[in-house]
């Protein structure tokens, strides 16, 4: 959520501020072995439009790192590049 909200093409798209909207939808597994998946959708909503934000993650040892983040809604586009650790901070666009 929060790098939707810092990402500069989100905020051109729907306007700040932006908010989650109603009923985020997904999955989250975790193995024994501490590996683990998710695929999330939550609603974003600004002052302009709505979209929802698509991530999908995978968890090794102790890390989450991204699949595919990304904005869909008409002209989908990433948020970060697969691999990059969900604390990571993102970078400046």
């Amino acid at each position: 959520m929060e790098r939707a909200r810092l990402h500069p093409q989100v905020a051109a798209r729907l306007g700040t501020p932006i908010k989650p909207g109603f009923m985020p939808l997904g999955d989250i597994s975790m193995s024994t072995d501490g590996s683990g998946s998710a695929a999330l959708r939550i609603p974003l909503r600004g002052p302009r439009g709505e979209a929802r934000l698509v991530a999908v993650a995978e968890r090794r040892g102790e890390v989450w790192r991204y699949e595919s983040p990304t904005l869909d809604d008409d002209d989908a586009f990433p948020l970060a590049a697969p691999g990059t650790s969900i604390g990571e901070p993102p970078a400046p666009q």
